[in-house]
């Protein structure tokens, strides 16, 4: 009898040992996930798409890195991008992008500006091989439950 209670003793402190430590490996886990670093977005590409008289619309390639240990299912975008210090566009995605841990992808995204918004930009671009861009927004990202907010600065060269 004594030796059946200690094989049951021993095999529950086994199971607890095993349980604490699928429990604490979790919770590591879900720590990650609750305070995730966004991604970083730079710019890539900027394609004109549709030239108006009081409104342009252009294709922006944006490049995503995931500086997490995680996948990042993004599901949505919304920023806002300044080239040559001047206000270009502003736009919202809901195009769907999986992001590997600690790895990158593109996403094209379409944006609006208004013709003070070009000709400003004109003005300032002349013959210049590099455009200086900022980009700030935020991405929705599947299983987190606030949006990532990102603000990017960087150079765009012919």
């Amino acid at each position: 009898m004594q030796q059946s209670n200690t094989k049951t003793n021993k095999a529950l402190f086994y199971l607890f040992m095993l349980a604490s430590t699928l429990v604490i490996s979790g919770c590591s886990t879900l720590v990650n996930k609750l305070n995730p670093e966004p991604p970083v977005v730079t710019l890539v590409g900027i394609t004109p798409v549709k030239m108006e008289v009081l409104q342009q619309t252009f294709k922006l390639t944006l490049n995503l890195q995931n500086p997490n240990d995680f996948a990042m299912p993004i599901r949505g975008l919304q920023f806002s991008a300044v080239i040559n210090d001047e206000d270009f566009a502003s736009g919202v995605s809901n195009n769907a992008v999986d992001l590997p841990a600690m790895g990158e992808a593109e996403m094209e995204v379409q944006v609006r500006s208004g013709l003070m918004q070009i000709i400003n930009n004109l003005s300032k671009l002349g013959s210049a091989n590099s455009l200086d861009y900022a980009l700030k927004g935020s991405v929705k990202v599947d299983g987190i439950p606030v949006r990532l907010k990102f603000n990017e600065k960087g150079t765009l060269t012919r």
